[in-house]
């Protein structure tokens, strides 16, 4: 009998231990023969309108543009993420779901943008926001697995002229996106 409370426990550990290890063992195994290897962090590019690539962010630049707190409804945020009042108006949608694609306010332009703070509920795969004025798209930016808010500075675009924003699914396969708003700083000083 005490045999038994001894053994049992014993197996049982030993039992998950070598299904623990061959399970680790295949997951690694699988990942060297197939040569991909998945990138699990954050990460953020920015193209120009032809799509050649201008900039890729570096992980500090990236953890100044990832919030990491709730925002309030009002604030005004700089294009680092701050809170603000550079940017004279804002822009708030109401929560938005993206399958392929969505123009930021019907596709209304904002004049001066400064930031473009997208809010999204769960983890984002990949997103790209897509900047046009009335030329055609100046700008895409590439924003791949994150969680929490993120606040993408446009004040590199030239001043004087107004833009429109597109927000596009970068991984349809992965399923629809869900934000629970967009906000667009504008009238930028």
């Amino acid at each position: 009998m005490k045999a038994k409370r001894f053994i049992l426990p014993f197996v049982a550990v030993l039992g998950v231990s070598l299904f623990s290890a061959s399970g680790t063992y295949a997951a690694e195994n699988v990942s060297h023969t197939t040569g991909v290897e998945v990138s699990t962090q954050p990460s953020v590019e920015e193209y120009d309108g032809n799509g050649n690539l201008i900039k890729s962010y570096s992980q500090e630049e990236i953890e100044k543009i990832f919030l990491n707190k709730p925002v309030n409804t009002g604030d005004k945020v700089n294009a680092s993420g701050g809170v603000s009042a550079q940017a004279t108006s804002t822009y708030k949608s109401i929560p938005t779901t993206i399958k392929d694609n969505v123009n930021v306010k019907g596709g209304a332009y904002f004049p001066n943008p400064g930031y473009v703070l997208i809010d999204p509920i769960g983890k984002v795969p990949h997103i790209i926001i897509r900047a046009y004025n009335s030329s055609g798209k100046v700008s895409e930016t590439h924003l791949k697995n994150f969680y929490g808010s993120v606040s993408v500075p446009y004040t590199n675009l030239a001043r004087g002229k107004s833009y429109r924003f597109n927000l596009a699914n970068g991984s349809p396969s992965s399923g629809a996106i869900y934000l629970d708003f967009v906000q667009v700083g504008y009238n930028y000083n």
